[in-house]
């Protein structure tokens, strides 16, 4: 499994599979949550290819991946579902995207936004990062000119201004290792970065994987294979004043050698709060000097680290909130030492 949606009780999955719970299901299917049965709900035929990203608005489900066709019709890269029935819906940027493949979708301000190895998507010159109408599937005029070097890896909304995060060393025109911020409204590069952007010590650029804005406490945390941030050791994790985008400069917030030092490994899938916890998953080994493969709790206030969730194998592991619980999934076969087939829920208390 490469991405999840939770819709009330039903589990939206893609990924790269032809069954779900013996039954087939090509690339795409759904769940009940609450009994782990697997739905009727099924574009016919299922998705020729991979599905890497999805995004629920209202009554359209939002896909993307290296597909071609889905539930028998044309659709390349990108396509909207009912969620109800799983019917393919009309809304479609004419033509989609030249090159569909590991694909990134976000909803957010009211607006879908498209990151992939494309160069042109609903007839429009796009390199790599496009935003979508999502009532009409038009291509909107918002665009960094010349677009990303790279695919982004994930993007937030912090007041007008969209935070972008991937292996990138431009976009719109502009040096930006790993992270930049870009006007909402304009498609402007603006001038907050990191001093250096994200790197390694050993090999230099490095990037953001994962982003998440902590409302409570104003921080935008980063996370990602980086071992610098802003000239800053920051090993895997760092964190900005969210309340104030005129300062990049890092600040003192950061767990005992966050995700380990040396060569970093680890790439995040999520970051997230449950309660008064923060989540992370992904590929890890190790959170502040302890071991770990998969997904680790942590205060929300200081970082410290409140207990870890193991998988095996070692898995690139992603989750979703549920209320009180953590629904779990990735490429998986046991976790916390029961035997769990790439998804899995987990209550947790304060």
């Amino acid at each position: 499994m490469l991405c999840a949606v939770l819709s009330g009780s039903t589990l939206f999955i893609g990924g790269s599979f032809t069954q779900v719970a013996g039954v087939n299901r090509n690339n795409i299917a759904a769940i009940d949550v609450n009994t782990g049965a697997l739905l009727s709900w099924y574009p016919s035929g299922g998705a020729s290819s991979q599905v890497t990203s999805m995004v629920l608005n209202g009554t359209s489900l939002f896909v993307s991946g290296a597909f071609t066709t889905i539930g028998g019709s044309t659709r390349s890269g990108i396509a909207a579902l009912n969620p109800s029935t799983g019917a393919v819906l009309s809304w479609y940027p004419t033509g989609g995207m030249n090159i569909p493949g590991n694909n990134t979708l976000r909803f957010l301000g009211g607006v879908l936004y498209v990151s992939g190895n494309f160069t042109t998507i609903g007839g429009s010159t796009r390199n790599r990062l496009a935003a979508l109408n999502p009532s009409t599937g038009a291509v909107l005029s918002w665009y960094p000119t010349g677009g990303s070097s790279v695919p982004f890896s994930d993007m937030v909304l912090i007041g007008s201004v969209l935070i972008i995060c991937g292996q990138f060393t431009t976009i719109g025109g502009v040096a930006r290792i790993g992270i930049a911020a870009v006007d909402a409204s304009t498609a402007a590069v603006l001038s907050w970065y990191p001093t250096g952007g994200l790197q390694t010590p050993a090999s230099g650029n490095s990037y953001g994987s994962a982003l998440y804005v902590d409302t409570v406490n104003q921080r935008l945390i980063v996370t990602g294979p980086f071992g610098l941030a802003g000239g800053i050791v920051r090993n895997g994790l760092c964190a900005f004043d969210a309340s104030n985008l005129s300062s990049a400069d890092v600040l003192s917030w950061y767990p005992t050698n966050g995700f380990g030092t040396g060569s970093p490994s680890h790439v995040l899938m999520n970051v997230g709060v449950l309660n008064e916890s923060l989540i992370f998953s992904g590929v890890l080994n190790s959170y502040s000097d302890r071991p770990t493969n998969g997904l680790v709790l942590a205060q929300r206030s200081t970082g410290q680290l409140i207990a870890t969730i193991e998988a095996v194998p070692t898995a690139n592991i992603g989750f979703i909130v549920n209320g009180s619980s953590l629904i779990i999934f990735g490429s998986f076969s046991s976790i916390n030492g029961q035997t769990r087939a790439n998804v899995a829920q987990f209550s947790v208390t304060s």
